[in-house]
């Protein structure tokens, strides 16, 4: 994905060119279809696509924070984080 992205741009340097390739251009790869999502850079999941889930810790135990279809619980900021 990488190197297509840098080969588009056309030189090694050119990061935010390279980004907006990597964005822009879906990608076939080993787990799955990469297509990503433009306002946070995610991968959108879906059938046929990159499986990915979000995940927080709380008392020892994992929860499924997104995406929606397979959210257990609303994700809460970490206490260490200040707002």
């Amino acid at each position: 994905m990488w190197v297509r992205a840098v080969e588009k741009a056309g030189c090694v340097d050119c990061y935010r060119e390279i980004c907006r390739n990597i964005r822009e251009a879906p990608f076939q790869g080993l787990g799955g279809f990469y297509v990503f999502n433009p306002i946070d850079q995610s991968t959108i999941p879906g059938e046929w696509l990159i499986p990915m889930t979000w995940h927080q810790i709380w008392d020892g135990k994992s929860h499924i924070t997104g995406p929606k279809t397979l959210k257990e619980i609303k994700y809460r900021l970490p206490p260490w984080i200040k707002q």
